[in-house]
Parts: C-alpha cells; sequence; structure tokens
C-alpha cells in the first residue's frame, strides 16, 4: 500500500489487466501470473522455480532505490510471512516457502523512485510495477504474490489473494508497519491519515479479517501467539 493511501482504491490498470488476451513476454497477465517464455507451466508449478534468497531480495531494494523506511518495513512483513508459511508447512498444507518469504521482502518493491521516470511503470500503481520488476529480475512466479497485496484488493474477487503465499504475504502486510499491529488498529490508523480511502478500509476490514482467520488457522497459531513472537504495537492512543 503507498503511503499516499491511494492504491486502496485505484483500479487495476490497463496495462496490468486480467483478461484474457496474450501478453507480451515479460507482462502481467491471466489470471495475475507472469507470461512469456520464462512463465511457469501452471499456476501451481514448482519444479525449476528459482527463488531470489533474502540476501538477493534486499539486494534488489537497494538497487531499485527504496528508502529505509519501506525497506524495514519489508524485512517485517518477511519475518511474519516466513514464521507463518513455516508454520503452515509443518501443520501439513501445502506451501512454497521461498516463494512467501521472496514474495513478501518483494511485495513494495514498485515504490522504487524509478517508477516516476521509467515509461514502463508510469500508470502502474506499485503492487502492479512490483509485479512487472520481479519478471524482469527473472522471478515471475513471484508476480501473483506480490500483485495481490493492496487493502482493496480483497473487495474483487478477481483481485483478491487466492493461494496460501499471496494470502499470507497480504495478511502480513497489513499487520506490518515498522513494527507489528493489529488489524483493527492498522485499519483505524489507515482511516485517520487517509479519510478519502476510509470508506474502502471498512470494507476491506472484515474481509482481511477472515483471512487472517483462515491463516492463522493453517498455520495452527491464534493472534496471541503472534503478538508474542514479534511484538504488538497498539496504535490506539
Amino acid at each position: 500500500m503507498n503511503k499516499d493511501g491511494s492504491d486502496a482504491s485505484r483500479p487495476r490498470s490497463a496495462k496490468a489487466t486480467r483478461t484474457g488476451a496474450a501478453a507480451k513476454p515479460g507482462a502481467v497477465g491471466q489470471p495475475g501470473v507472469a507470461t512469456g517464455p520464462d512463465a511457469p507451466a501452471g499456476r501451481h508449478a514448482v519444479a525449476g522455480r528459482r527463488m531470489p534468497s533474502p540476501k538477493k531480495c534486499r539486494a534488489l531494494l537497494e538497487q531499485y532505490g527504496l528508502p529505509a523506511g519501506i525497506i524495514d518495513h519489508s524485512e517485517l512483513v518477511t519475518e511474519i510471512a516466513g514464521f507463518l508459511a513455516q508454520n503452515v508447512a509443518e501443520h501439513g498444507s501445502a506451501i512454497d516457502v521461498p516463494r512467501t518469504v521472496a514474495g513478501a521482502f518483494l511485495h513494495d518493491i514498485g515504490k522504487t523512485p524509478k517508477a516516476e521516470t521509467d515509461s514502463r511503470l508510469q500508470g502502474l500503481n506499485h503492487a502492479e510495477a512490483s509485479a512487472r520488476i520481479v519478471v524482469w529480475e527473472g522471478y515471475p512466479d513471484l508476480a501473483p504474490v506480490v500483485l495481490r497485496h493492496m487493502a482493496g484488493d480483497v473487495l474483487d474477487p478477481s483481485t483478491a489473494p487466492v493461494t496460501l503465499e499471496e494470502k499470507i504475504v497480504h495478511y502480513a502486510d497489513k499487520v506490518a508497519t515498522r513494527t507489528f499491529i493489529s488489524l483493527d488498529d492498522r485499519f483505524s490508523d489507515l482511516c485517520r491519515r487517509y479519510p478519502k480511502y476510509c470508506p474502502i478500509f471498512e470494507q476491506a476490514l472484515p474481509l482481511v479479517k477472515k483471512m487472517e482467520e483462515e491463516v492463522l488457522a493453517a498455520a495452527g497459531l491464534s493472534f496471541q501467539q503472534l503478538r508474542q513472537r514479534f511484538g504488538y504495537a497498539s496504535r490506539s492512543t
């Protein structure tokens, strides 16, 4: 989510639309997955999948000029997402942990200052830009994970997270600023700062709470356990 809150209500751009039309190599097409010669055979394809390490992810954020605050946020999202994904795997659900971790680390890479000058990124919201960048960098399987993390995405079935990897990254992004925070406090804070988009946040919150229940159940965790693990910074005062 952009700091100005604009992406929460902005529709997907024409440049990254989820239509059934053929996409150019490296573009983001139906259903939000990378297409082209390096694309996987299917949405759940795993064979030969190559994921960047956390060290590589951080290097990419620095390469694209992300400010320290976004990098700090991305690292916390990664810690939360990785912990959830590992617990999901240990509880028997099929999940690609490295893909979840890499997607969490790179979900905001589209907030790069280069988006203001690179014509290939102009007109995209930051999630669409993130999806395009990970394809450029050779990680097309990450495109759906980074694409579906904005608050407003849950309001539309065509943009809502589908896989556990996507849902974990979306949820981890919502309970992380630079500190761990509850959904209620995070969305209240967003409404206070961006009142123009408060109706969207209010509509999205119940759906994100349902996602929270699903993710925590799959991980065999409670919110209290997550809070104990990462600390809790209440924004209610």
